[in-house]
């Protein structure tokens, strides 16, 4: 599995790599469906009898069959609703909600955007931006030219560094979140990639193809870890080199070790990118170099928990790349999630309750997070474009994600306290529309 540093044309195919070749596209509940009493939809139909014309009467008896699974009658007391009264918003979003789960994604998300171009609607304005999967503000960071991507933030969270190859190659670039003029910080005619802040903020620790030669027959170039100075890309220093591909490096939080990826125990005489992948811990005191991960399976993309305690990563064991979990002093990781699509990118919050990743669903790449203790699942994009590799901010409510939603691959940042308004609700809605993309894609 490889996270290779190459043009931006085949980002796609990078990504499909690390998540494999699984689909399983899946529906996300916004909540638990209630008890739903004989009673309660008894009492509705009496209502109906007694005033057939009654349109709120109609749609609360839509209510309580899409409660009970009977989407079908629901719509048709929906519609005899609006027949009644066409700008009842209950009856339009009620309709929505049983096309939705009878299946009819489409013409549900039309009754969705109906109910939103309403300027009166408040209420049903988180219900389907949760049912959609897109809760939360998005903002754009980075713009043209090249591609901008696989974001870090900084501790503070005040600065990002990512790859960019807006001159040519992959390079490293610095900037602050507030969206200032982005600093380059490395100069070489390979490819630099994979950047992370060291917890101080003093330095930043990368990948590349420097210095190495090219792999026989294939094109393709080994990687080293080096360290540079954040400030301004000076005193680079090569910490991790061998015959072997060694890449992804991420910073421990107080900053003594590092964890990487690397095919280094792999002896087989297989070709580039076939070699089975392993996290390890590099340590800056002595530069001592320590396996983690045993077993089967490439394991990739490591997060370390903020108390040290724990490595996120992802492992293709039993196929799809799926998230797991493992304690420093474990053999072995336990899978977090049994459902969805491939997964890539998993990050962690402070707290340890939840956790953010991206996931194959369909034929794209959205972004997720999951609760531990509920074991609970809330989608955060639902874009027709590709949305990938995200970044939890330490101490703070931000998400960071590459996306090639503008036509090139940029950063952008969803604010976990900011829910979406309306207005851009809207817009967002009718994008998927246009492209033909529902939560059952």
């Amino acid at each position: 599995m490889r996270q290779v540093g190459m043009k931006n044309k085949a980002l796609v195919l990078v990504l499909l790599l690390i998540v494999g070749c699984g689909s399983g596209s899946r529906e996300v509940s916004v909540q638990p469906k209630p008890n739903v009493r004989a009673e309660d939809v008894a009492s509705a139909r009496k209502r109906v009898l007694k005033a057939p014309h009654d349109a709120e009467a109609r749609a609360a008896l839509g209510e309580e069959l899409t409660r009970l699974g009977q989407f079908q009658e629901a719509v048709a007391q929906f519609d005899s609703a609006l027949l009644h009264n066409p700008a009842l918003l209950r009856a339009k979003f009620g309709r929505a909600e049983a096309l939705h789960q009878k299946g009819n994604h489409a013409q549900a998300y039309r009754d969705y955007l109906d109910v939103l171009n309403d300027a009166s609607t408040t209420a049903y304005v988180a219900q389907i931006a949760a049912r959609v999967g897109i809760p939360f503000a998005t903002r754009q960071l980075t713009a043209g030219p090249g591609d901008n991507l696989k974001g870090r933030y900084s501790l503070a969270g005040n600065d990002i560094v990512f790859q960019s190859n807006r001159d040519g190659n992959w390079e490293i670039y610095r900037m602050p979140v507030d969206g200032a003029t982005a600093t380059r910080l490395t100069y070489d005619p390979g490819d630099d990639e994979s950047p992370d802040f060291s917890p101080d903020g003093r330095q930043i620790v990368f990948a590349s193809t420097r210095s190495r030669k090219e792999k026989q027959n294939t094109g393709e170039k080994q990687r080293s870890i080096y360290l540079m100075n954040a400030s301004d890309g000076s005193g680079v220093k090569r910490l991790i080199s061998n015959a072997f591909d060694n890449w992804n490096p991420i910073f421990s939080p107080k900053g003594g070790w590092l964890v990487f990826v690397s095919d280094r125990d792999d002896k087989r005489d297989l070709k580039y990118g076939e070699r089975q992948s392993d996290l390890f811990f590099y340590y800056l005191t002595d530069s001592s170099i320590a396996r983690f991960t045993q077993g089967f399976g490439d394991k990739s993309s490591p997060f370390v928990s903020l108390n040290g305690e724990t490595i996120s990563y992802i492992n293709n064991v039993n196929g799809d790349f799926e998230i797991y979990e493992q304690g420093l002093r474990e053999t072995n990781g336990h899978r977090l999630i049994f459902e969805g699509g491939a997964k890539g990118g998993p990050q962690c919050s402070d707290d340890g309750k939840w956790i953010v990743y991206f996931e194959k669903n369909g034929s794209n790449f959205d972004l997720y997070y999951y609760q531990k203790e509920q074991r609970k699942t809330v989608r955060l994009t639902a874009h027709p474009a590709l949305d990938a590799f995200p970044c939890v901010q330490r101490q703070g409510s931000k998400i960071l994600f590459t996306s090639n939603r503008t036509g090139s691959y940029q950063l952008f940042e969803i604010d976990l306290k900011a829910p979406i308004t309306r207005e851009d609700l809207t817009i967002s809605l009718s994008q998927m529309l246009a492209a033909g993309k529902t939560s059952a894609d």
